[in-house]
């Protein structure tokens, strides 16, 4: 009696394992699907796409910013995008409460960092 017992728990714990295997795999396979398909959102052409349909535009003459702060390049801002051509609904263009428009990008104007420069301490202070 206590053999047959043993045997069905046995029986009962591969049937288990066989399940979770059968499930381990069909979860690695959906994570591997929604990896490609982050994949394929995280490509420089989907972001341009999305850039174009938000209404940005590339700007050919960037500038950038060195570590020390300083400004590399000459920064201009870039060529105002041509109209839409959908008409958009009055949802997407009414402004919000706080006066921006769903989809318009807001850049903070802010003067350039400037880097602080260390005051000598003398030494033997305190002495």
């Amino acid at each position: 009696m206590a053999l047959l017992f043993l045997n069905t728990e046995l029986n009962k714990g591969a049937f288990t394992i066989k399940q979770q295997k059968a499930t381990a795999t069909k979860l690695e396979q959906q994570s591997e699907q929604i990896q490609q398909s982050l994949n394929g959102l995280d490509g420089p052409g989907a972001l341009a796409s999305k850039a174009s349909q938000m209404g940005m535009v590339p700007n050919p003459n960037p500038a950038f910013l060195a570590p020390n702060g300083s400004v590399l390049g000459s920064p201009t801002p870039a060529p105002t995008p041509s109209a839409p051509t959908t008409t958009p609904t009055t949802t997407q263009s009414a402004p919000r409460p706080n006066g921006v428009v769903p989809g318009a990008a807001v850049l903070p104007t802010t003067p350039s960092p400037t880097v602080p420069t260390p005051t000598p301490t003398p030494t033997g202070a305190g002495r």
